[in-house]
C-alpha cells in the first residue's frame, strides 16, 4: 500500500528490509539506518524521549488488520471474554470461528 502510494507521486523508495516487527523497525530508525513506517502508538515513548520524530502521513489512509485466534477447547477467562466482546462490538468485518460476525 505505501510503495503504491508512493509510486503515485513518483517517488521510488530503495527498500533493504521488509519485517513485521515494529521494535525491529523502531531500531533502524532509531540508528539512522532508514525510516519506519508503523502505526504511531507503537512508538509513543521513543517520540516523547526524542529518539524517534512522528512525521504525519499526508498520503493514503491504510487499514490495519489483526487477527486473533482462540483454541476451540481452551477455557477462556473473564479477561479473555471480555476482550473478545469489545472486539466484536467495535470491530469492522470480525470473524469467529470462520464465521462473519
Amino acid at each position: 500500500m505505501l510503495i503504491r502510494d508512493f509510486s503515485k507521486h513518483g517517488l521510488i523508495p530503495k527498500i533493504e528490509l521488509e519485517t513485521s516487527s515494529k521494535e525491529i523497525l523502531k531500531t533502524f530508525a532509531i540508528n539512522w539506518l532508514g525510516v519506519a513506517f508503523m502505526p504511531a502508538m507503537t512508538s509513543v515513548r521513543e517520540v516523547q524521549e526524542k529518539r524517534l520524530k512522528k512525521i504525519d502521513w499526508a498520503g493514503a489512509d491504510f487499514s490495519i488488520y489483526s487477527q486473533i485466534f482462540i483454541h476451540k477447547d481452551k477455557h477462556l477467562n473473564r479477561a479473555a471474554e471480555e476482550l473478545i466482546r469489545l472486539i466484536t462490538e467495535t470491530g469492522k468485518g470480525c470473524h469467529k470461528k470462520g464465521q462473519r460476525i
